[in-house]
Parts: structure tokens; C-alpha cells; sequence
């Protein structure tokens, strides 16, 4: 099933542009051209992405340089420059940003009649892991990462007793350092016998030196 993606209302007046997508399966692949402006490109680009469900891949000239963050996708496309416009200064333009898709392959091919480089990769869907906790899915890349899912939700499943269990310890050390606090204090404090008795010696060192 192939569509058009028109993009709303641009916020500069710019000539229309059109995204092509098409539906395989379960995987939408939207091919674009986007504007050499660096913000208006990433503008067409998030706005692609909100009209995009479930696995998809957005892969053309981006006309974009530099990194690109957009969430959910990642940057899965070849490294190498795809477009020179001289024998001087050459350009990464031309990239795939997917999500849900793993790239097992990519690479940038012969350049034909077009001043641009064409780009191969090879895309592969990622499973959807039914985690044991409940009804919580996960799509996951490599076993370790399905581990780490399965230890969050137990960490945020057990998170009220371990909080209970960490109050009752800190009231426990808390009632512990009062009494041992009490009891210094205690140690450390003069009792009356032995103020009358420091006491008297005063008084008697005060006499003996009186009568010298």
C-alpha cells in the first residue's frame, strides 16, 4: 500500500513537499527529499515520524548535516559521504533513521547519473518479546537487553516492600543512635556525690592556703 504524506503548513513559505510512503507487512518505509534548511529538514523529518506506526524507516536525501535526534529512531544508515558537490567538500545526505528494525548491512554504491550516491542496507524486524511479568512487550535486540527489562519490572514491582523495609531500617538505626546518644551523655554527666565532693575540696584548698 503506497500513500502521500503531505506536510502541514510550513512555518516559512516554501514550495510543497511530499513524503512517499509505502506499507510492507507490517513495516512502513517512507521515501523523502527534504529542504536544505537545517531546522525546516528536521521539521519535515519529526512530522514524518508522527505519521508513521509500529516498525518504519525513513530513508532518502536528507539534505541534513550533522547528527540527527529523533525519538524513537536511530541513525542506521552507512557512514560514508553520499554526496560531493566538488573535489573538495563531500556530505553524509543520504541516511536511514529506523525504528523496531535491526541493519545487518550498509553500505553507499556507485554513483550513477545523479550527484548523489545510492545506499544499500539490509533491515531486518526485531521481535516482540512477551516479558513473564504481565502483559508488557519489549522489543528487543540481543537476549542481555530482555534481561535487563525483566529486572526493571521486578525492581518497579517489589519497589513499595523495599521501601517499607528501607523505612523500618532507618527507624531502627534512627532509635539505635538516640539511645547510644543518651547514653553518652549519660556517662558524661557529673553526679551530685562527686559535685559536693570537688566541692569540698575547694573549700579546703581555699582554708590551707588561707592559713600559709
Amino acid at each position: 500500500m503506497r500513500y502521500a504524506c503531505r506536510f502541514r503548513r510550513c512555518p516559512v513559505a516554501l514550495p510543497p513537499r511530499v513524503a512517499q510512503i509505502v506499507q510492507l507487512g507490517d513495516v512502513a518505509f517512507a521515501n523523502v527529499h527534504l529542504l536544505h534548511g537545517q531546522f525546516l529538514n528536521r521539521w519535515q523529518l519529526m512530522h514524518i515520524a508522527n505519521a508513521l506506526d509500529g516498525p518504519a524507516a525513513i530513508v532518502g536525501d536528507y539534505n541534513a548535516v550533522g547528527p540527527i535526534k529523533l525519538a524513537g529512531f536511530k541513525d542506521v544508515g552507512p557512514r560514508q559521504s553520499t554526496h560531493s558537490p566538488n573535489d573538495i567538500i563531500s556530505f553524509r545526505l543520504d541516511r536511514c533513521m529506523a525504528r523496531g528494525l535491526r541493519c545487518s548491512y550498509a553500505r553507499v554504491l556507485a554513483r550513477g547519473s545523479s550527484d548523489h550516491h545510492p545506499i544499500l542496507l539490509k533491515l531486518h524486524t526485531l521481535p516482540v518479546v512477551q516479558v513473564s511479568d504481565g502483559p508488557v512487550t519489549a522489543h528487543v535486540r540481543r537476549p542481555m537487553l530482555r534481561v535487563s527489562v525483566e529486572r526493571w519490572l521486578q525492581v518497579v514491582r517489589e519497589a513499595p516492600a523495599r521501601i517499607r523495609v528501607r523505612q523500618t531500617f532507618l527507624e531502627a538505626l534512627d532509635l539505635k543512635l538516640r539511645k547510644a546518644k543518651r547514653g553518652k551523655a549519660k556517662r558524661q554527666r557529673p553526679s551530685p556525690a562527686s559535685n559536693d565532693i570537688t566541692a569540698r575540696q575547694r573549700i579546703e584548698d581555699r582554708a590551707r592556703s588561707e592559713i600559709r
